[in-house]
């Protein structure tokens, strides 16, 4: 609580050394969970991605100490409760900051994780469609390679990441990358894209070149399907 009120008044130094004093409790309860999650945002914040990450996973699977390598199965019945349902905020901060730190694989991964520990299980609250997402040129590329393997398993596959994805980014919009050579090119890059989006036009969607679109049309773009014309619109975004 204190911590709280430090940083309600912008003292987010003072506010850290609490936060970091409530996250390193070894008991596990709700307010270490907390203070671990919002450690991780202070961190997230200054761009100090690869220790924001040791403790969102620390507020996400709450029991294993920080830096720990050993995770206990998302099923194991001795994994801390989801306190009020907020493990898929925690899992959501989670993927942003991986996906900064340019591990769009381990993201998706993760997502998909936690994903399934709430299929199995559900929230009380009412359950969230989502079926359109927008998705950042970080994740353009993996995301073409996903669908560039012909074949119903790998449009199914891409489907789910795009279902995921669109949940996550409506909410935890995810910073740009540390910025890897291979995927500055494309920071322009907004691709909307439906989670029923149809093998057509995912099989335009590998074909499709980025990189020479964002070289050629500007600083930014963004790509939508045009169910009329049945192929991918690139607009350029004047910013």
């Amino acid at each position: 609580m204190l911590a709280e009120f430090l940083a309600r008044q912008g003292r987010d130094g003072e506010a850290e050394g609490w936060y970091r004093r409530a996250a390193l409790a070894t008991y596990g309860g709700y307010d270490v969970l907390r203070g671990a999650e919002r450690l991780g945002d202070l961190l997230a914040a200054r761009r100090e991605y690869e220790e924001a990450e040791t403790w969102y996973c620390r507020a996400y699977y709450g029991d294993d100490p920080p830096g720990s390598t050993e995770r206990r199965p998302l099923g194991d019945q001795f994994r801390p409760i989801d306190y009020a349902g907020r493990q898929p905020a925690v899992a959501r901060k989670r993927a942003a900051n991986l996906l900064a730190m340019g591990k769009v694989a381990d993201a998706d991964a993760f997502l998909a994780e936690a994903e399934d520990y709430q299929r199995r299980n559900p929230s009380r609250g009412p359950a969230e469609v989502v079926t359109t997402a927008v998705l950042t040129g970080v994740l353009v590329p993996f995301l073409q390679t996903l669908v560039s393997k012909a074949g119903e398993d790998s449009y199914r596959s891409a489907r789910a990441m795009i279902h995921r994805w669109a949940t996550m980014l409506r909410r935890s919009p995810a910073p740009p990358p540390e910025s890897p050579e291979e995927q500055a090119s494309l920071e322009g890059v907004v691709l909307r894209i439906s989670a029923h989006v149809s093998n057509e036009a995912l099989r335009q969607l590998a074909d499709l070149d980025f990189t020479v679109i964002r070289q050629t049309m500007g600083s930014a773009v963004e790509v939508s399907w045009d169910e009329s014309s049945h192929e991918w619109k690139i607009t350029p975004v004047h910013r």
